[in-house]
């Protein structure tokens, strides 16, 4: 099964644009990246507050990693390590179940825009805001509960 991550960490004014991704880690598939030998912290996309973890092989910079495991997925966990400024050390975990029967998956993306079925709680949402990502901000959101 390929299993398509993207980590992404949504950067601030204040937080700066310094954003590094220190490893990734899935434990129920054995799996523990790190940064300089197997990811790199890049901006991939238009909106250059978007600090994307992807692929070290090579220059260019992809959006996420595209990881082929053995095993079919279960529910498991992302465990995302990030430093900001070099000064602040911060951890993201993201547990992902799938829909449906687990065996009919060849690929599973974290990815909304790819998905050909979304939750329905999700339908009609717009899949940049509720994607996972992590986000340093200055400032609380009204409607979002902040840990």
């Amino acid at each position: 099964m390929l299993i398509h991550l993207v980590p992404r960490f949504l950067t601030c004014p204040v937080s700066g644009p310094h954003v590094q991704l220190i490893d990734l880690r899935i434990d129920s598939v054995g799996l523990l990246l790190r940064d300089r030998v197997d990811l790199a912290t890049r901006r991939p996309v238009p909106n250059k507050r978007m600090a994307i973890g992807c692929s070290k092989r090579g220059r260019m910079a992809r959006v996420g990693l595209l990881i082929d495991t053995l095993r079919p997925a279960k529910p498991f966990t992302v465990v995302y390590r990030c430093a900001v400024a070099a000064e602040q050390l911060i951890v993201h975990r993201v547990h992902y179940e799938l829909l449906g029967e687990p065996d009919a998956y060849q690929v599973v993306s974290d990815k909304m825009a790819t998905w050909p079925q979304r939750p329905m709680e999700h339908r009609d949402s717009i899949p940049t805001f509720v994607q996972p990502r992590l986000e340093s901000t200055c400032l609380v959101p009204r409607d979002k509960v902040v840990n």
